[in-house]
């Protein structure tokens, strides 16, 4: 999620993985001022189609105020890294901006990923949240630098959190109001979406909770969470000729449903073979 043609609205990314027409990944993106009911941009690009192992940020790597795709494979390359293929978002997704493996080993699905500017270089750090570690009861952090093009650590540490079950959804943005990178922790349940947010700044160190709190809201594993700015979006993966989008509003600790969207582009109907973000 991002504003991918600087019009003041949230787009909606999704990244169609495998099953495509052109063997390769496709970048779809749904105008957020359109209320997501209409394509700004559809298109292959030059990576491969990919599985399971491979997963999707948006960073802004060389700082040209664009959105730029990362494509994270966790596990499966032959060095044995995780390894990133970075996509141009100036290009429209069709160039490389670097294809690297980094100084991280490869990991399992038990660790989530993020990315932010944790010592204020402006650069995108690569963030992999540690959601379970053998022999360690809390949830640990480790921050690979952007400014060496990810070939050393900037942190590796446990945090507050106790120690995550798999179904958790993690998601790393600025906090409202106080320009603090923080970690939304958003725990699913039929009845009800719990959110705890834990400091993320160098003098914090995931160490201290800025908030607890919960909403009202049927979610499971087909939902996912994507937070920005004073909104939380629910992409809710139905399976059927219907996907919902449901954005929730919040304002100091309180959250209200604020709008209810469906789209019922056949398309974007969201499988295994489509990421959203």
């Amino acid at each position: 999620m991002g504003d991918y043609n600087h019009d003041g609205y949230l787009d909606l990314f999704c990244i169609k993985k495998r099953n495509t027409g052109s063997k390769c990944l496709e970048v779809h993106i749904l105008s957020g001022k359109s209320n997501y009911q209409e394509w700004l941009l559809q298109t292959k690009t030059p990576h491969p189609e990919v599985d399971e192992k491979t997963t999707f940020l948006l960073g802004d790597y060389n700082l040209n105020g664009k959105l730029d795709l990362y494509c994270i494979q966790k596990r499966g390359h032959p060095n044995g890294k995780i390894y990133l293929n970075i996509l141009k978002g100036s290009s429209g997704f069709t160039e490389w901006i670097m294809n690297v493996g980094t100084c991280f080993d490869s990991v399992d699905d038990s660790v989530d990923f993020a990315i932010g500017d944790f010592v204020g270089d402006r650069r995108p750090d690569l963030y992999c949240i540690k959601k379970t570690q053998k022999n360690y009861p809390k949830v640990g952090v480790v921050i690979i630098k952007a400014k060496d093009n990810y070939q050393s650590l900037l942190m590796d540490t446990g945090t507050i959190l106790d120690k995550s079950i798999v179904d958790d959804f993690f998601w790393l943005t600025d906090y409202v109001g106080h320009g603090k990178r923080v970690l939304y922790v958003i725990k699913r349940s039929p009845k009800w979406i719990g959110f705890n947010v834990v400091d993320g700044t160098p003098e914090k160190l995931f160490q201290t909770y800025l908030m607890e709190t919960g909403f009202p809201f049927s979610s499971d594993k087909n939902c996912i969470f994507i937070v920005a700015g004073q909104k939380v979006m629910v992409v809710k993966k139905n399976g059927n000729d219907c996907t919902e989008v449901h954005l929730l509003w919040y304002f100091s600790f309180l959250f209200n449903l604020w709008n209810i969207l469906h789209n019922t582009n056949k398309f974007l109907t969201l499988k295994e073979n489509l990421f959203v973000s």
